[in-house]
């Protein structure tokens, strides 16, 4: 893609980790402003309070994420091995952090992710991760996630307390929403869009874990959960809870599931 003339460098994305970690005591806003900036390592929110926001938000129109936008405020991946956006690292726990109005982007030509998706890393190429630190009453507003392995991911040892994610705009990613966390408590997934995703739309596992009351609602899955190919160890589904009890998806639409372009 040719660099148009919003592209930042490499020191506008350095400036921009010099006021993350300045507001780590006592939290702040670190505004964007419009433009793509290219990331080679993931941007780490790691502080209550810290809200890390875009002037606008970066909307891919294409439902695909073949023709990614050069409106808004942007984050193109230079690389594989990372998530863009990783929220704590050390800060535990963090409470009322925000993350809005952004794009993300993944390294990849073309629109096709699944040779990208590793299910047993899904930290690596996701857009927005949660891996780590307990998150309480945490927002997500107003992102988008194209050509990535997963568009977001909560894994490992993240613990999720109230948080929100809402009007999520999740379009050409292998799995669209990797919902895994070691333990979850009333997080709430409204108003997002979830299309052509080979794999899961939204894919949450409770085996061994602890994931109560989570609640997906008013959300639109369009085109997703069509990649699976018999033998291959999977449960084909557009969203799939796996070992999950006591969570609700509730007015939500359907729209061509286990179809992939």
């Amino acid at each position: 893609m040719e660099r148009h003339q919003y592209c930042k460098d490499e020191n506008a994305v350095a400036a921009v980790r010099r006021q993350l970690a300045e507001y780590m005591e006592h939290g702040g806003r670190v505004q964007m402003e419009n433009g793509e900036y290219p990331l080679q390592e993931a941007l780490v929110v790691d502080a209550s309070s810290l809200c890390l926001c875009g002037d606008v938000w970066a909307c891919n129109t294409d439902p695909n994420g073949v023709f990614e936008t050069d409106h808004g405020t942007k984050l193109r991946m230079q690389g594989k091995g990372f998530a863009a956006i990783r929220v704590g690292e050390k800060t535990d726990p963090i409470s009322g952090a925000v993350v809005k109005n952004l794009g993300v982007q993944g390294d990849i030509r073309g629109m096709d992710t699944r040779p990208y998706v590793d299910f047993d890393h899904p930290e690596m190429m996701a857009g927005l991760c949660l891996s780590a630190v307990r998150t309480d009453q945490c927002e997500f507003s107003k992102l988008s996630f194209c050509g990535l392995a997963n568009g977001v991911c909560a894994s490992q040892n993240a613990e999720i307390d109230a948080c929100l994610f809402e009007k999520l705009n999740v379009d050409g990613c292998g799995n669209g929403i990797w919902f895994a966390p070691r333990a979850s408590f009333y997080a709430h997934i409204r108003s997002c869009v979830l299309a052509d995703n080979p794999y899961y739309a939204f894919y949450a596992e409770g085996k061994g874990r602890v994931i109560h009351n989570l609640d997906i609602s008013d959300c639109i899955f369009v085109r997703s959960g069509g990649a699976f190919r018999e033998g291959d160890g999977r449960i084909p589904a557009a969203v799939l809870f796996d070992h999950i009890n006591n969570c609700a998806i509730d007015r939500c639409l359907f729209d061509d599931p286990g179809t992939h372009w």
